[in-house]
């Protein structure tokens, strides 16, 4: 009777290790927030169309570049829709926005990626400081 008491009891700690060691791989596995926040600067353009053009830019945090990105936009009288992939180390986060000429800033939605960007969804914020140079907040999950 005591071994088998002994087994049981050996037998719920094991469980009760196995559950612990789920719970924490469980808790790793969860999504993480990140937030970049970088100045992208205007490296080439090319009007694509009347209303459209294709801005390709630079993604810098002081002096140390940490990517580039691609942006296609369509002009109104009033805002740009804009679609933009960043390319940096790890895949390409994709995301759109509505970029407002009233006050030059932009609002929108992070898409998703490839690599370890492939499941981010968040958003996306940014101010113009001038035609070449634009701060950009970047708020996605993983």
């Amino acid at each position: 009777m005591a071994r088998r008491t002994t087994v049981i009891a050996g037998a719920a700690l094991v469980a009760a290790g196995a559950a612990a060691a789920l719970s924490t791989a469980d808790a790793s596995a969860a999504p993480r927030i990140h937030t970049q926040h970088f100045h992208a600067r205007a490296t080439a353009q090319l009007a694509t169309g009347k209303t459209s053009f294709v801005l390709a830019e630079q993604d810098v945090i002081g002096a140390r570049v940490i990517g580039h990105d691609v942006l296609f936009c369509s002009a109104t009288r009033t805002h740009s829709t804009c679609h933009i992939a960043f390319a940096q180390g790890g895949g390409l986060i994709y995301a759109r926005f509505l970029l407002r000429d009233s006050d030059h800033t932009a609002r929108g939605r992070v898409t998703g990626g490839t690599g370890q960007y492939s499941h981010a969804h968040g958003t996306i914020t940014a101010r113009l400081l001038s035609p070449t140079d634009v701060v950009v907040d970047l708020r996605y999950r993983d």
